[in-house]
């Protein structure tokens, strides 16, 4: 009587597992969970809070560092691999000197703050600057990325697109067999 009740006990939560989904909190309505047939993976929702954390600039130079490691698989010719290595250095001098004027332009701003008369027209005048330059950096990085895309054929696009969404389901360890219900997902799979 027991190992009935036991197994009755196991079926109901079994069947009824489903059917939290049903009523579970729509307040994520509309954005991309990458579940796959309904149920989100474990560690899938910090993995891709993660990515979305990553800066512009460290996925331009994951996408560059992505596609020389793979070279040979993408077909690239020396000289385009010299232009995205070359595109990878100008982008890491550029930002590292740009990075390094945003630090001390906060270090002024600090500074001036701890006036006991703050004059905020020059506080303002320093936020300003600040923001000019991390506006430059992130028109520079767009650049960057749009100049890497067009050193490669379109045949090698594709070959990286396929790739990259390879790696990115792997790392999620989402298994090919299995079905994505998620429509960005089915999109960049192009179904």
């Amino acid at each position: 009587m027991k190992r009935v009740m036991k197994t009755l006990v196991i079926l109901a939560c079994v069947c009824a597992l489903p059917l939290s989904y049903a009523f579970a909190d729509d307040s994520q309505k509309g954005k991309c969970g990458m579940g796959m047939m309904g149920m989100e993976m474990p560690g899938m929702r910090h993995k891709m809070k993660a990515m979305d954390k990553m800066s512009f600039e460290d996925r331009f130079y994951n996408k560059a560092i992505f596609i020389l490691m793979r070279s040979e698989e993408i077909k690239l010719t020396a000289e385009q691999k010299d232009k995205i290595s070359s595109l990878k250095h100008k982008i890491m001098r550029s930002m590292t000197l740009k990075e390094a004027e945003v630090e001390v332009l906060a270090m002024d701003i600090m500074e001036a703050l701890k006036a006991d008369k703050v004059d905020m027209s020059a506080v303002n005048k320093l936020i300003d600057q600040k923001y000019d330059l991390k506006r430059q950096q992130a028109k520079e990085i767009a650049g960057a990325c749009n100049d890497l895309r067009a050193v490669l054929t379109k045949d090698q696009q594709d070959k990286v697109k396929d790739m990259w969404y390879k790696r990115m389901m792997k790392k999620m360890k989402m298994g090919e067999d299995m079905e994505c219900k998620c429509p960005m997902m089915k999109k960049m799979m192009g179904s």
